[in-house]
């Protein structure tokens, strides 16, 4: 199925606003993550047809509904992984207003990641200093704001 550029407007204005894009540092656990990275986009929001339109046009997950005394019942849209992330970001690229700089920095991470040679187990990347600046800084904040250093 075609995706529409209007449909792919309305989500990257969706991601601009209630969007996160992160890649952050993980402890490696299983032989599919040896990078010691890990990077999804998420949006969170009270409005669960939202997310629904979003994931019909994206794919994706919707996880949720998640309940907290004194909160609004929300939801929780995301992807994750180099590849899905990438292909999310590439579509949305031309639209992206706010995220655009923090998508761009994925996609360099995803380029710069896939031209290192396989690493063995127990073996770590060596990241340029761009990466480690942005690792290094990161810290997941409220209000939908990435985790890459502005």
């Amino acid at each position: 199925m075609q995706v529409k550029a209007t449909d792919l407007a309305w989500a990257a204005g969706i991601l601009d606003g209630e969007g996160y894009l992160g890649l952050y540092r993980v402890r490696p656990k299983t032989l599919h993550n040896l990078s010691g990275t890990a990077m999804h986009i998420e949006v969170a929001m009270t409005h669960e047809a939202t997310l629904l339109r979003l994931q019909q046009i994206l794919g994706g997950r919707i996880n949720g509904p998640y309940t907290r005394p004194n909160r609004l019942t929300h939801w929780k849209w995301y992807t994750a992984g180099q590849k899905h992330v990438a292909e999310t970001i590439r579509a949305l690229r031309p639209y992206l207003t706010t995220k655009r700089q923090d998508a761009a920095l994925l996609l360099r991470f995803v380029h710069w990641r896939w031209q290192q040679p396989a690493i063995g187990h127990y073996q770590h990347l060596v990241f340029p200093a761009w990466v480690v600046d942005h690792l290094d800084s990161s810290k997941k904040t409220k209000g939908g704001t990435s985790r890459w250093k502005s």
